[in-house]
């Protein structure tokens, strides 16, 4: 959130292990503007049901704010209601147990942001089979940060070219967010669904 607008980025992520090697590669999915930071929840709403995300990476300041984010209904938490009742007011619900965690970062300062960010985009992501690098189905190997051409991502990647700060920073708190987190891994419980992914990225 700056200056009463706000903007979000989501990242997945690929995880690959092989004993106690791992690697982690970030592919930038979407992303929103919304010139008023109170319409942004939709969309986090939005993405949580169809991405299926379990967390939520955001600046620890304003503090209000992430009060805010906290109490949001359909986000990181259900109302005690039906289903039926959920579905209605929220279009996109799937089952009352797929919320999204609230986790905060501290965000340092615009060099700071711009030089992880760098980081990560030029680093060539190693398959930890082989020790090797990984390339993708264009032989190209594959860098752990992506952002696909076909995706709707131009914001972004236009915003890291410029180095436009409130981009930049949505992007910083993802990717940081995950850098610094555990590894996510669905329960068999989590309803199934198929999905086609990206020749490349995989989603």
């Amino acid at each position: 959130v700056m200056e009463g607008r706000g903007w979000a980025v989501l990242v997945g992520e690929r995880y690959y292990e092989q004993g106690s090697r791992q690697e982690r590669v970030y592919v930038v999915l979407n992303e929103q503007e919304e010139p008023v930071a109170a319409r942004l929840p939709a969309a986090l709403i939005r993405w949580k049901d169809q991405y299926m995300a379990r967390t939520l990476f955001m600046p620890d300041r304003p503090v209000e704010s992430v009060e805010q984010v906290r109490r949001q209904e359909g986000l990181s938490r259900y109302p005690e209601a039906s289903p039926q009742a959920l579905r209605a007011r929220f279009p996109t619900f799937q089952h009352d147990e797929l919320t999204a965690a609230i986790r905060t970062l501290t965000v340092p300062d615009e060099e700071v942001v711009h030089r992880d960010l760098e980081r990560v985009l030029m680093s060539e992501a190693t398959d930890p089979y082989s020790g090797l690098p990984l390339y993708g189905l264009d032989a190209q190997p594959v860098k752990r940060l992506i952002l696909p051409h076909d995706f709707p991502t131009q914001q972004t990647y236009a915003a890291i070219q410029r180095g436009s700060l409130p981009y930049c920073t949505a992007l910083w708190l993802a990717v940081m967010g995950l850098e610094r987190s555990n590894v996510y891994r669905a329960s068999g419980s989590s309803p199934s669904y198929e999905h086609r992914g990206h020749p490349i990225t995989g989603y």
